[in-house]
């Protein structure tokens, strides 16, 4: 042995009078320090090299690891006060406990800081942002200082990216998303398995709010949906179809702030395999349909709903907006939903004869219609029904009793739910033609359960003088009859 020692001696003092000769660096320049390489006692060179390499990027000595701890602690009790003064947000609901704590004291712990951040919030009447916005930027810089000394300590990468998420959320400080996503992207880099972190990074993405945004977004919600389903098949468990659902949905979500109609509905479609609820059936119709409005084309969609929103307070605006996107929308489905809203706003705004006109125009492409069913046919053959009885009501009024007549019987002849009304008053309108008359209250007595108690009444009268006046005697006593069953 003593032999063998010698040996491995005389090899190591060969070995370091072969070195390579040391190269001269340019004087303006610091040569970078050698790599410090710790030898093994039966570990290759070359081995060894690699090895310490591969510590220097992955180990971390203990008192690093409790000065990281350190730091840790007192970011994230900086942080949960920055939370507590700005109302109850709840990022940091739960403390970052040290590893030496147990559970119990763990709890103990998490009580009294909730008991200290309700006295807080008890205590200041508005949110004192200055405070919370200082503390927070003392508690990114804990965690920072935590990453220096432990650049592997998960939980500070995770605390730190809620600490940037808060000040991008509740403060609005520009540079906060991109800070948070700079860190989940580490925190993933570490842990590419996590489809809990991915998610964190995902919505960190999504709060780009813009289409790069949503394409980078999506991108990481599948990857998350894949892990997750990954996960239950590698380690034999229950499916967490709930998980997987909600991953595809938010993926789908994530498309359509990227604008990518067909993406998203190819997303919706592999979550469906993962419904588990009525609800989440619900929301998967809702969301194809929303999507399907005009062909995935989500442009044109959100510009309709945008259009809606500026017609509570700009009408006028919307009016204008919608002629304009009527001849962009490419399906039928898109083009009766911007035209039927359009007239509506028309009639709002007191330009009845261009709200009737265009409501008249879609009800007679409507009643053409062969194609697959219009959602919101119904929904036009009811306003236009009550729009034409109003403006019939108003012409009346006026006296144009021509023109009266026409508007209640275009309104009549779309059988709309209160067409019984409409056939009375063109009953009553052409009482001067009995005959013509009580073919119009006739067919307000086929559908007279849309009339009320003393309208049924009012209706059976006005027939039974009808028939008096006709001469129908028989016909009449019929109707006095009805009428006291009605009484």
């Amino acid at each position: 042995m003593r032999y063998i020692l010698l040996l491995g001696v005389a090899l190591y003092v060969m070995a370091c009078r072969s070195a390579a000769p040391v190269v001269v660096m340019p004087t303006e320049e610091e040569a970078p320090p050698a790599p410090t390489v710790t030898h093994w006692p039966g570990v290759d060179s070359s081995i060894a090299l690699a090895a310490n390499a591969l510590a220097d990027n992955a180990l971390v000595a203990p008192e690093k690891q409790e000065e990281s701890w350190a730091h840790a602690r007192r970011a994230l009790d900086l942080a949960q006060l920055a939370d507590s003064l700005l109302g109850p947000v709840g990022v940091f609901a739960v403390p970052l406990a040290p590893d030496t704590s147990t559970l119990e004291q763990q709890d103990v712990a998490t009580a009294a800081f909730n008991e200290g951040a309700a006295a807080i919030n008890a205590y200041t009447q508005e949110p004192d942002t200055l405070t919370a916005a200082r503390l927070l930027t003392e508690a990114a810089a804990s965690f920072q200082a935590a990453l220096e000394a432990n650049p592997f300590d998960t939980d500070s990468h995770y605390w730190l990216s809620q600490v940037y998420q808060l000040q991008a959320q509740s403060l609005g400080r520009r540079g906060a998303v991109e800070e948070a996503i700079a860190v989940l992207l580490r925190l993933v880099s570490m842990h590419n398995q996590r489809h809990d972190y991915l998610a964190l990074l995902a919505e960190a993405y999504e709060r780009r709010a813009s289409v790069d945004g949503g394409i980078a977004a999506a991108a990481v919600w599948e990857r998350a949906a894949r892990e997750a389903i990954d996960d239950t098949v590698l380690e034999n468990a229950v499916m967490d179809s709930l998980t997987v659902f909600t991953y595809y949905a938010r993926c789908s979500r994530a498309f359509i702030m990227a604008l990518q109609g067909t993406q998203a509905l190819a997303a919706l479609d592999r979550a469906i395999p993962y419904i588990t609820t009525a609800e989440d059936s619900l929301y998967v119709d809702g969301e194809q349909k929303w999507l399907l409005w005009d062909e995935a084309n989500i442009t044109t969609r959100l510009n309709f709903d945008s259009l809606l929103v500026v017609a509570s307070t700009a009408p006028e605006e919307a009016i204008a907006g919608l002629q304009q996107l009527s001849d962009q929308v490419g399906s039928t489905i898109a083009y009766v939903a911007v035209e039927h809203e359009r007239a509506l706003l028309l009639f709002g705004a007191g330009r009845f004869d261009e709200a009737v006109s265009t409501m008249g125009t879609l009800w007679g492409m409507l009643k053409e219609h062969t194609g697959p069913a219009i959602p919101s046919a119904e929904s036009v053959r009811e306003d236009y029904g009550v729009m034409a009885y109003n403006i019939g009501l108003s012409r009346r009024a006026e006296g144009d009793m021509r023109a009266a007549l026409g508007y209640l019987m275009q309104s009549e002849s779309t059988g709309f739910s209160q067409a019984a009304r409409a056939s009375f008053e063109v009953s009553r309108l052409l009482q001067n033609d009995p005959r013509a008359a009580l073919a119009a209250a006739r067919r307000a007595e086929a559908v007279m359960t849309q009339l009320s108690l003393d309208e049924q009444q009012a209706l059976l009268r006005h027939i039974v003088e009808l028939y008096r006046r006709l001469g129908e005697r028989e016909n009449a006593l019929t109707y006095v009859e009805k009428l006291r069953q009605r009484q």
